[in-house]
């Protein structure tokens, strides 16, 4: 009764394919190549919504540290995308077990991330469900023209692909916060064990809006030809930013990976390199500028030059230290 005539299943499809299928109902599909902005009213928006079921995990997250890290996903799709921020607005739906404090930390949080960043905050709802914690934030850039928000990627063959920072972290710092979080379970009284690890664990715990990169190659009269925020790997930030026409090229050797990061990998028995391509929440962002900006770029700290846009591969690759080409697709955790 009241059912549709079809049931298609949403196991297996994954979020662009949904989101695309539900965006097809509305008359106007201003999409920006990042994923989950679009333009409207002559602003770029976007919605992220966070679960403790998912996205986080209270038990060792603080909720200073969430406010903050909720409001950096949402703006880096903003940054990513050419807008700059300018305003969000924050709701909270969670259950009675949860504290007026925590909730008070976690709104010190989001709006230290506000203050930092000069932008227009609030939290604007508060409701109520039986268990968990759902928080939805709502991130709006300044005014952008149509035309500025449409227009298409620059690229050409031999353009540079870099990145910002450094890649992996996030992810083994995530690792080793679940380890602990299970011997913890374990033993009650075992205390957890992250003694010269707070660079990786900061960079799960409390990531930063890389606005300072956008800042340094404006000052520097580099021209960005198109980017993507690295926040589920480099591998897929590569591949959007891949055409028909144009594939990439990187380098192992080139991936800038922190020491820590490696000792970390090392100890979990996981190739640097696939923490890199395919972990995710470094919030750093994969940029591609003109080959005339080479000498500039490589005197930039904090932005590495990894590889380069060439029509001689479809997709993305990557050259192996030994020599050998492999397509990054292929390159997935055990």
């Amino acid at each position: 009764m009241f059912q549709n005539a079809q049931n298609t299943p949403l196991s297996g499809m994954s979020k662009t394919t949904v989101l695309e299928r539900l965006q097809q109902q509305g008359k106007e599909k201003m999409i920006s190549p990042v994923e989950g902005v679009f333009w409207a009213n002559n602003h770029a928006h976007t919605l992220i919504t966070w679960n403790n079921h998912i996205h986080f995990d209270t038990s060792y997250t603080p909720w200073k540290h969430l406010g903050y890290k909720i409001a950096v996903a949402a703006n880096t799709r903003l940054l990513a995308a050419g807008c700059p921020p300018a305003n969000m607005q924050l709701s909270v739906t969670c259950s009675s077990l949860y504290s007026l404090e925590a909730l008070e930390e976690l709104s010190m949080g989001f709006y230290a991330f506000a203050e930092k960043y000069q932008i227009d905050a609030s939290i604007v709802e508060v409701s109520t469900t039986k268990e968990g914690i759902f928080l939805s934030l709502a991130a709006s850039s300044q005014k952008v023209s149509k035309k500025e928000f449409t227009k298409t990627s620059k690229n050409n063959m031999g353009d540079l692909v870099c990145v910002s920072g450094d890649l992996g972290a996030a992810y083994v710092g995530l690792l080793l916060l679940e380890r602990e979080k299970k011997i913890f379970k374990d033993m009650p009284d075992f205390q957890p064990d992250l003694e010269n690890k707070d660079y990786i664990v900061g960079r799960q715990l409390v990531p930063e809006l890389r606005q300072d990169v956008i800042d340094l190659l404006r000052q520097n009269e580099v021209s960005i030809l198109s980017m993507s925020p690295i926040i589920e790997g480099l591998a897929l930030s590569l591949k959007k930013l891949c055409t028909d026409q144009l594939g990439i090229v990187i380098y192992e050797d080139k991936l800038p990976i922190d020491p820590q990061t490696q000792s970390q990998c090392i100890d979990f028995t996981i190739d640097p390199t696939v923490a890199a391509l395919n972990g995710g929440e470094d919030y750093e962002l994969c940029i591609t500028v003109a080959q005339s900006s080479y000498e500039v770029i490589k005197t930039l700290m904090d932005i590495s030059i990894i590889g380069y846009m060439t029509d001689q591969v479809s997709g993305a690759e990557i050259m192996l230290r030994s020599g050998n080409a492999q397509k990054i697709e292929t390159l997935k955790f055990d």
